[in-house]
């Protein structure tokens, strides 16, 4: 019996050094691959920031080449003869105003084909210009479109060109 016992002793000492050298081993692999986890975590991050930036800076240039926020002689020549003002938002309120009509906006020379031709986005390139975008929900189209301030600021826009999407 007693041998049986230094026996059961042995094998479970071999069976514990066995288990403690091998989870000192995972131990160690679990540690290199976190290292080399967070090393790639840390450049996967560096690369998403990397892309925002590149893609903040587009935007950014985008919006700088053609935007009456971004054109110091438009600004002025409104300042000029109509005074101080926010005329970005004034000139895109009353451009909205117009979508108020019953039925098909008066600006677009389409008629709504699945619902009202309505402006869904516009954008004031300068003292004179906007280019919009108009939709019924289904199809859409640009329009480039020239605007007139009076001495009393009452705007009144003359539509240029326009197109259709298909």
């Amino acid at each position: 019996m007693k041998k049986y016992a230094s026996y059961i002793i042995v094998f479970l000492l071999t069976v514990s050094v066995y288990l403690f050298v091998q989870s000192n081993k995972q131990i160690k692999e679990n540690e290199f691959l976190k290292k080399g986890l967070s090393e790639n975590v840390m450049k996967n991050l560096a690369q998403k920031d990397s892309l925002n930036y590149f893609k903040a800076m587009i935007l950014e240039l985008r919006d700088d080449d053609f935007s009456l926020n971004n054109n110091q002689d438009a600004q002025d020549y409104l300042y000029d003869f109509y005074g101080d003002g926010d005329w970005n938002r004034y000139i895109l309120d009353k451009l909205m105003e117009t979508n108020e009509t019953k039925g098909d906006n008066p600006l677009i020379p389409y008629a709504g084909m699945s619902g009202n031709m309505k402006i869904s986005n516009a954008k004031v390139l300068n003292h004179r210009w906007i280019i919009a975008n108009f939709t019924d929900g289904k199809y859409w189209g640009e329009m480039l479109i020239r605007f007139y301030i009076n001495k009393n600021k009452k705007i009144r826009f003359k539509v240029l060109d326009q197109d259709l999407y298909n």
